[in-house]
């Protein structure tokens, strides 16, 4: 599907007029577009401004199966990290199952290619949270391809639905790093991902029925790596099942945070232009 700008929040609510949520008098270009910075890459599926929660972004699924799917280009200097394959990206989000939206399947995507409706169209490396079976897991999806499972971490108690998680991942080069609400989840795994074409993207996506909460969505600098990794008992979640790639080094896990995610919010929806987007901060 065509790229389109993510549609406005305006008329879109939870019961309440998306006009309490911004200026009423004749609000700028930027103001009026809420989701500055980001791009809708899929036919299906909806955004629009939560008004139980300030300043939180929702994704909707409208389709029983497939992707609905969006990216967020940010400034200049979160642009450039994101080029360079090298950045740290902070996301807080939780999944609201309903009666309309009753799956749970939430993608944090990193080096996104191409996504589409259906899943033999999509090409984009992602951390997949399924809230229903408590389990996360880093996938590769390629065109016309199986998906290929890279790790997988089962038994997260972390994971709840209506509930937010906050991740730390951090991208260096071919190597991920992701800390989930504060527990080291796996460090150094290989990606195996190829550069080169069009500069890779990050994003959001959900899978069927899905809706999601999105609070924090913030692009910044890698953080160094770790000098070294020391393992301790990980009693949020289960035993985990890296796979490991020939030739490389494996995975380290359940190693201690270095550093929690920074306790910055975002900026608000009426951020001008060149600020980093509604979630940037």
């Amino acid at each position: 599907a065509a790229r389109t700008p993510m549609r406005s929040a305006r008329g879109a609510s939870e019961g309440s007029s998306a006009s309490s949520a911004r200026p009423s008098a004749s609000p700028s270009p930027s103001q009026e577009d809420y989701g500055q910075g980001w791009t809708q890459l899929t036919d299906h599926g909806k955004i629009y401004l939560s008004k139980k929660e300030k300043n939180v972004f929702i994704l909707e699924g409208t389709k029983a199966a497939g992707f609905s799917a969006c990216v967020f280009k940010g400034n200049e200097e979160q642009s450039a990290f994101v080029e360079q394959g090298s950045f740290t990206l902070s996301v807080e989000l939780k999944c609201l199952p309903n009666e309309t939206c009753p799956d749970q399947h939430v993608y944090v995507a990193l080096d996104c290619c191409s996504m589409s409706d259906l899943s033999s169209g999509c090409d984009f490396c992602g951390v997949k949270l399924c809230f229903d079976a408590r389990e996360l897991r880093v996938e590769n999806h390629r065109k016309n391809a199986p998906v290929q499972t890279l790790y997988a971490q089962p038994g997260c108690a972390l994971l709840r639905p209506h509930a937010y998680a906050t991740l730390a991942i951090v991208l260096h080069e071919d190597a991920l790093t992701l800390t989930l609400s504060g527990v080291s989840i796996v460090s150094s795994l290989a990606l195996g991902r190829v550069r080169g074409g069009a500069p890779p993207q990050v994003g959001m996506a959900v899978y069927g029925k899905t809706r999601c909460y999105l609070r924090r969505f913030r692009i910044s600098a890698a953080a160094p790596p770790p000098a070294e990794e020391t393992t301790a008992p990980m009693s949020a979640c289960g035993s985990a099942s890296p796979a490991v790639r020939r030739g490389s080094a494996p995975p380290q896990r359940r190693g201690t945070l270095d550093a929690p995610i920074g306790s910055g919010g975002f900026a608000p929806p009426t951020a001008p232009p060149g600020g980093g987007g509604a979630f940037a901060a």
